[in-house]
């Protein structure tokens, strides 16, 4: 549901939801609201963001770090709108790209997430919480203003994801012989778009999770969280219980030499919530496990459609 808020929610993202929108009366009032903070001089934008998942890594961007990349952004305007009532998605695409001459280049460097909300009156509206991100378009090419809504704010080319280039008139009927192409073209792009982004965005992910040099329990604990991911990528179940218990069972579903890995990943996990300060885990790159761990289940998955599929669309992103 794009309007419910989950019920494990952290308070701390709650309280800081409150005191963004506290003076704001209506919906519209409370999203540019959450959009002022985001685009605060805290914030900055960078490739190198902070590991971290779930709950804990959306506190870190919001409270500690303040950086991160267009994910990041989305996700925390979409979650800090719920939490005010309001309804929000996140999509995935693409920026305008680069205009050269009366074409544009849209190239996998555009690639980007936003959120959307829902304003009463307006239906979604998009906006652009991440810094530096631009339409790419000039004032004279921006669509006229629209009004400003009821609500308390206008969906502007400032909070919009994408351009509104206003329409020209052909000067001639030959001038509108290449709008089949174009618009094959563009079918094209938003296939490609499909079957590109989840997996730029998961891979995203998953350098994050697995980045070395930080606090050893944190690193055990993401690149936890990155086994269960790969093995929901690959709709296998994900069995109940801690670490410790768990690790056996899913070195049960992907047998293969990564099993001892494993089991060691889930102890340094098991360490990392219950050992308290004084018993943290060994300090360790897990990438060579999760390699290992990707291989086997690969190795252990016969159809070649259903690699493609994780690899391509990864149910992970999905919750």
């Amino acid at each position: 549901m794009t309007g419910s808020v989950p019920s494990d929610i952290s308070p701390t993202l709650v309280r800081l939801a409150g005191e963004i929108t506290k003076d704001a009366p209506t919906a519209g009032a409370k999203a540019l609201a959450i959009l002022n903070y985001l685009h605060g001089p805290a914030f900055t934008y960078s490739l190198d963001a902070q590991p971290g998942s779930g709950y804990p890594g959306l506190e870190d961007f919001l409270l500690k770090d303040h950086s991160g990349f267009c994910v990041q952004y989305a996700a925390s305007m979409a979650i800090l709108a719920r939490i005010a009532g309001i309804p929000s998605r996140v999509a995935i695409g693409f920026t305008p790209g680069t205009r050269e001459g009366d074409h544009w280049t849209v190239t996998m460097h555009d690639m980007h997430a936003w959120p959307e909300l829902y304003l009463s009156g307006w239906g979604w509206v998009s906006f652009e919480p991440t810094p530096g991100v631009s339409s790419g378009t000039s004032p004279s090419e921006q669509a006229p203003s629209t009004p400003t809504p009821t609500e308390g704010v206008s969906p502007t080319p400032t909070a919009s994801v994408t351009p509104s280039i206003a329409p020209t008139k052909p000067t001639s009927s030959g001038a509108v012989g290449w709008l089949p192409w174009a618009l094959g073209a563009l079918v094209v792009a938003l296939i490609a778009a499909a079957c590109t982004v989840p997996s730029a965005v998961r891979g995203r992910l998953r350098k994050a999770r697995l980045t070395s040099g930080r606090d050893p329990s944190l690193m055990a604990l993401d690149a936890w969280d990155e086994l269960r991911a790969t093995t929901r990528d690959y709709r296998l179940p994900w069995p109940e219980g801690s670490p410790r218990f768990v690790g056996p069972a899913v070195t049960h579903l992907v047998p293969g030499p990564s099993g001892d890995g494993v089991q060691e990943l889930a102890l340094a996990a098991e360490r990392a919530r219950f050992g308290g300060p004084d018993n943290p885990p060994d300090a360790r790159d897990w990438t060579p496990v999760l390699s290992a761990f990707t291989a086997d289940i690969e190795a252990g998955t016969p159809s070649r459609w259903a690699r493609l599929r994780a690899r391509q669309f990864p149910a992970s992103l999905l919750g």
